[in-house]
């Protein structure tokens, strides 16, 4: 028992340290795709490269560093067992709980549209907005997160990511797309590399599909965001769909190398910021727009291209570009955001292995992860939010389930 248990863990560090270099590797290539084509990838793919490799290099290492900082409180915590946890929850409730939040979140987007990426702010009964904006506060990432790892049943695994897709093809986004392989990945490790190494002819000949499906996943995006057919996608070839396309959307190194290539421009609009926008973007995720500052970094990104832009797109500044543009503010407003960034994680951390399941500190690596490409605190904080709820549906289980069925 003692030894697969050890082993299990080795898979599990495994599994994550291979998904962080995968990351990693993604911000490679975005650094081969500015030296190969001259321009940028990802949200600025119309704009010059005007940096040279020294530089490039450089915002190449800082766009990497978060991932590893990650990593490595994800090793800490995995070195240690927690000291106190929770009682795990009844599979039957987690399968229950999960499929109402999907049905939910189909519903609120098939009837008013909620949470679709582009698209005009939904309309609803005060009633349904008032559920909407606490419901939309929920990260759905942790709730499937936290459902692939303990279900016991593979059925139910399926059912979940079907619903979870659907969900994701709804709001016009591909999210889902690329996290859900992740958590599988971690899940199924040890099934994933045997069927690796017996069978490496049939994985390499399903390699050369991957290419033709992110086409067609980005064509069906487009099309529901620009309401017609797009096929711009197809005419792609397969390098500068992978490093262009696919690696621009998964790294923020091209967000950040425009913040220095253009500091003068960041630099003034900077200034502009509050000093206390981190922590109100922060507060943001959790209340709503209520604390939402009127500048932030990621507006000021979508500004660099479009300052008249109707405030449905933002561009993520990444983390190390959000450290860029605190610094530009003041070197104090730095350290002060780096260090809410950092208690943010390790409260995530916390709140994860607080909850007694084999995955949690997995779980909490994944969830994160997304957060740390992009940079966006509200993120972070809707993800500490997720954690929450999952504590409260363990502890209203243990404590109201039961003594109702006595």
């Amino acid at each position: 028992m003692e030894g697969q248990k050890i082993e299990r863990k080795k898979s599990q560090k495994q599994s994550i340290k291979i998904i962080t270099l995968i990351f990693c590797l993604l911000s490679i290539c975005c650094f081969y795709y500015a030296l190969r084509y001259s321009y940028y990838n990802g949200d600025y793919n119309n704009v010059d490269v005007g940096l040279g490799i020294p530089i490039l290099l450089f915002n190449l290492f800082f766009t990497i560093i978060p991932y590893l900082l990650l990593y490595k409180i994800y090793k800490y915590y995995k070195k240690r067992e927690p000291k106190k946890t929770i009682a795990f929850l009844p599979s039957n409730i987690v399968n229950n709980i999960f499929y109402i939040v999907c049905i939910w979140n189909i519903l609120i987007t098939l009837v008013w549209g909620a949470g679709k990426m582009m698209s005009d702010v939904y309309q609803a009964p005060f009633v349904i907005t008032l559920i909407i904006q606490i419901t939309n506060r929920i990260s759905i990432m942790v709730m499937v997160g936290f459902f692939i790892f303990t279900s016991s049943s593979w059925k139910n695994i399926v059912i979940v990511c079907l619903l979870v897709l659907l969900i994701s093809l709804l709001r016009s986004s591909l999210f889902y797309f690329v996290s859900l392989p992740i958590f599988l990945f971690i899940r199924y490790f040890d099934f994933i590399y045997s069927f690796v190494n017996k069978y490496l002819v049939i994985v390499i000949v399903l390699l050369y599909l991957v290419p033709t499906s992110i086409a067609f996943l980005y064509n069906i995006r487009d099309g529901q965001r620009k309401g017609e057919s797009i096929e711009n996608n197809e005419k792609l070839d397969t390098e500068s769909l992978l490093t262009g396309k696919l690696a621009g959307r998964l790294s923020s190194f091209s967000n950040s190398a425009v913040i220095i290539q253009y500091p003068a421009y960041f630099y003034l609009s900077s200034q502009n910021l509050e000093y206390s926008y981190y922590l109100k973007r922060f507060l943001s995720g959790i209340f709503g727009p209520i604390f939402q500052p009127t500048l932030y970094p990621e507006k000021i990104m979508v500004n660099f291209v479009d300052e008249d832009n109707d405030g449905k797109v933002t561009f993520m500044a990444g983390t190390q570009g959000n450290w860029l543009i605190s610094l530009f503010k003041s070197p104090l407003l730095l350290v002060i955001n780096a260090f809410i960034q950092l208690f943010v994680i390790i409260i995530v951390f916390r709140f994860a292995r607080y909850l007694k399941f084999q995955y949690s500190n997995e779980l909490a690596f994944v969830t994160l992860l997304f957060p740390t490409m992009s940079g966006v605190i509200a993120e972070y904080s809707m993800v500490l939010i997720g954690f929450v709820f999952l504590y409260l549906i363990i502890v209203l289980a243990q404590n109201i389930v039961p003594k109702t069925n006595k």
